[in-house]
């Protein structure tokens, strides 16, 4: 999630990870903004609902992984791309006046991404991470795509 929060793509091997460590070892700014956006995400990301359950009930997380694409490796992929999404954006409004306290802001946006339905019976899923068919997750293929549709989606969410 990390890797994805950088920039980077997680699904490309060791090249992007290497990528991350040299800039890490290189550019305080980047290491500092990065860990600050980690603990965003990761503090958004705790308060969803279904992750908050497999925490909470330990005994029960398999079942709760199966009915959820966000307890899953791929579901936290397209999760972090949209929180890296939503950081630039926030960035980007605020170029001129960037400092690391004001990424807080963009926690409502993360807060939204949490508060979304990520249950594979949810219709946004199927047929981009969730087969049609079989309600098994559809892997690599489709991350990007329904990473940007999710994005859009959330923008508009209540």
């Amino acid at each position: 999630m990390i890797i994805e929060l950088s920039g980077k793509n997680s699904q490309s091997g060791k090249s992007s990870e290497k990528a991350i460590v040299d800039k890490l070892k290189e550019d305080d700014n980047f290491r500092v903004t990065l860990k600050y956006k980690g603990e965003l995400f990761f503090k958004a990301l705790k308060r969803n609902k279904l992750i908050k359950q497999c925490l909470i009930k330990r005994d029960k997380t398999p079942e709760l992984k199966y009915d959820s694409v966000i307890t899953s490796g791929v579901g936290l992929i397209v999760a972090s791309r949209v929180a890296k999404s939503i950081f630039d954006e926030y960035e980007q409004s605020r170029k001129e006046h960037l400092e690391l306290s004001i990424l807080e802001g963009a926690y409502n946006s993360l807060e939204l991404l949490m508060l979304f339905d990520w249950s594979r019976s949810n219709s946004f899923f199927k047929g981009k991470l969730v087969s049609e068919e079989t309600d098994k997750l559809i892997t690599i293929p489709y991350l990007i795509q329904t990473a940007d549709v999710l994005r859009f989606q959330i923008q508009t969410f209540p």
